[in-house]
């Protein structure tokens, strides 16, 4: 979420939205912030920026995200699409043929073993393993997650919960509802519940926050709401996936070309990414696990590639 592109009715900062919370629920991920962040307008979406200096770029994992998320870099104007690889050569073929890539810059990267990496690989299929996709929670739930940590201004120092496998026919470890509380230093309860499912929910995203003054609805898509005392906003979630993406991919190009390298979003997205492997340790551990404790025992996920050639 980027804060400088909040358009709510009124100026409010994390600080005085809480006033001394007492419970933050986290219902799955959000990117969304607080207003809804509208789309851009049309005129924005369709025409790319006409910039002196091009940034080369090389897209990793064609398919279909990276191939869709490698036409708005295109479209930016201020990239140059100079190599794309993927496993499938086809893939990358295609992909190169959408972006205007060289056919000599088009790789495929492993080879060998072709049926067992297009069981794991394609289609999303590798995020059913915790060591590639850090579980549902580290993958999906992480957005909703990072919302409660950019309401709190900090991350938890305790996890307890359990989680499981529901998937009949389960590929990887990867494990498909959670529920975890945390606990932070001061006492403060964030309740998190993830689930990934085939059950006709429509992808759930949205992070539900209680203060002593107000509360909020933090959405990925749908409605946002504030609620306090003596305010009140509602905002609808337009087109935030791209809308998103477009900004950052603008960001990125200003952030090289003026040598800015500071990126203030890194903090919060490590612990982010911390207190999801705490929840999921502690939700698979069936147990409490403190922060330090994670850290202490520093463990390592190890990707069995034997038989894949690069």
């Amino acid at each position: 979420m980027n804060r400088s592109v909040l358009n709510t009715t009124a100026t409010l900062n994390r600080r005085q939205f809480l006033g001394g919370a007492l419970t933050v629920a986290a219902s799955a991920s959000t990117l969304a912030t607080l207003s809804g962040l509208a789309a851009e307008s049309a005129s924005q979406d369709s025409k790319p920026v006409e910039l002196q200096r091009k940034i080369k770029l090389g897209v990793i994992g064609n398919g279909g995200r990276g191939a869709w998320i490698a036409k708005l870099f295109q479209k930016h104007g201020g990239y140059e699409m100079h190599a794309v690889a993927d496993y499938f050569q086809e893939v990358a073929d295609k992909c190169g043929d959408e972006l205007g890539v060289d056919r000599a810059r088009r790789f495929s990267t492993l080879s060998g073993y072709k049926k067992l990496i297009e069981s794991r690989l394609q289609g999303l299929v590798w995020v059913n393993d915790i060591a590639l996709g850090c579980d549902f929670i580290g993958n999906f739930d992480i957005h909703a997650i990072d919302a409660a940590i950019w309401a709190l201004g900090r991350r938890p120092v305790i996890a307890m919960g359990s989680s499981r496998v529901c998937r009949p026919t389960p590929h990887g470890d990867s494990r498909d509802v959670c529920s975890v509380v945390f606990a932070y230093a001061d006492g403060l309860v964030h309740n998190h519940f993830g689930q990934g499912l085939r059950n006709q929910v429509q992808d759930d995203l949205s992070c539900r926050i209680y203060g002593q003054n107000g509360q909020a609805l933090i959405n990925y898509w749908g409605k946002a709401t504030m609620r306090s005392f003596d305010d009140a906003y509602n905002g609808e979630v337009v087109n935030l996936y791209e809308a998103g993406a477009r900004r950052n991919i603008a960001a990125f190009y200003q952030n090289i070309t003026e040598s800015r390298f500071e990126n203030e979003t890194v903090p919060r997205a490590v612990d982010g990414v911390l207190t999801c492997i705490l929840g999921r340790e502690a939700a698979a551990r069936h147990s409490r696990l403190t922060m330090a404790e994670l850290l202490q025992e520093n463990q390592r996920l190890d990707v069995d590639l034997r038989g894949l050639k690069t």
